[in-house]
């Protein structure tokens, strides 16, 4: 054992170590780390849907012939006024499936085949489209309808 590592004192072959710990890992904790140092964007404003008679002072006309028309009653909240379909207990048969639509306090239901295919009643909280064709949207998990 007469070769360089007999010669080298211990401390030299720490601050050797040392320094060369310092020279990989400052660079990778640098380019591994978090982003604290980097120029961060404004975060946007939430947008807040503030109802369509707010346009209407900016947008008089366009508001006016929009008001009634099929874009204006594509989509809305289910109520007696918006709900065209007839919900007096009624059946439907598609595939072997029977679904019943029904009102219960003023609410609107259908009890079909769910997710996971078991039968369910599912509140009914949205309208889609108008004439010829209305679909009902029921709320599920994740916000989605």
């Amino acid at each position: 054992m007469n070769g360089l590592a007999s010669r080298t004192p211990a401390w030299e072959w720490l601050a050797l170590g040392a320094a060369a710990f310092v020279v990989v890992a400052l660079p990778a904790s640098y380019l591994l780390g978090t982003d604290e140092h980097a120029p961060q964007a404004p975060t946007p404003p939430t947008a807040d849907f503030v109802g369509s008679v707010n346009c209407r002072e900016c947008h008089e006309p366009e508001y006016d012939s929009w008001t009634g028309s099929h874009h204006d009653l594509a989509m809305d909240v289910a109520t007696e006024d918006t709900v065209l379909g007839d919900f007096n207990d009624t059946e439907f048969t598609l595939f072997g499936v029977t679904s019943r639509f029904y009102r219960k306090e003023g609410r609107f239901f259908v009890h079909t085949n769910g997710p996971g295919g078991e039968m369910g009643d599912f509140e009914i909280t949205h309208t889609f489209g108008h004439e010829p064709l209305q679909q009902y949207l029921v709320p599920f998990p994740g916000g989605r309808l």
